[in-house]
């Protein structure tokens, strides 16, 4: 196809809405917003990132670096979002408060079971003078609560008195420790 005379400027129409978009299409203060804003909603997506592998450090460096980008964070969404997340370390406390509180019922419990073999070495060696059943039932003790002073003791006199004596020294040094602790708490 060809012409049979040059293009004028009176032949091109142009409608004015093609003519005010492209004003507005290429206007810098406009590409300046939304380059700012992508590169808010990146940041606001590396600090959530950040926030859930537990990573503070990076966590604060993109939050900080999302609201001087974009001050988000008063929007429904964004206070949404954070009570969630604030929630999420309420209920990880209470979690974590209730397993300290079964760790301590079950350590209580741990340290009955070490008294009852305790009671039961004992037994061993002033009813049946069998050395041998003492020593075990006090090693069950000690495994249940290693922190059990009397039962650190009388194992101790149990393998003196099967002769070894080196062993036996551990544990009343052991005793003697937690004799000493237990002062100092007082």
């Amino acid at each position: 196809m060809t012409l049979k005379r040059p293009v004028s400027r009176s032949d091109v129409f142009v409608r004015p809405e093609i003519v005010n978009f492209a004003t507005h299409f290429n206007n810098p203060q406009a590409l300046d917003r939304a380059m700012q804003g992508a590169k808010a909603d990146i940041e606001y997506a590396e600090t959530v990132r950040a926030y859930d592998e537990r990573r503070w450090d990076d966590f604060l460096q993109h939050f900080f670096t999302a609201i001087h980008a974009r001050y988000d964070i008063e929007s429904p969404i964004a206070r949404r979002f954070i009570r969630r997340k604030l929630t999420a370390i309420s209920t990880l406390e209470a979690e974590n408060e209730a397993l300290r509180k079964q760790l301590k019922k079950r350590s209580k419990t741990l340290r009955q079971f070490a008294e009852e073999y305790y009671l039961m070495g004992n037994d061993c060696i002033t009813d049946f003078q069998n050395n041998a059943a003492a020593l075990r039932n006090y090693e069950k003790a000690i495994a249940l609560y290693p922190d059990f002073e009397a039962a650190q003791q009388r194992l101790g006199d149990a393998l003196d008195r099967e002769g070894r004596h080196e062993e036996a020294q551990i544990h009343w040094d052991i005793a003697a420790k937690l004799r000493r602790r237990k002062k100092r708490k007082k």
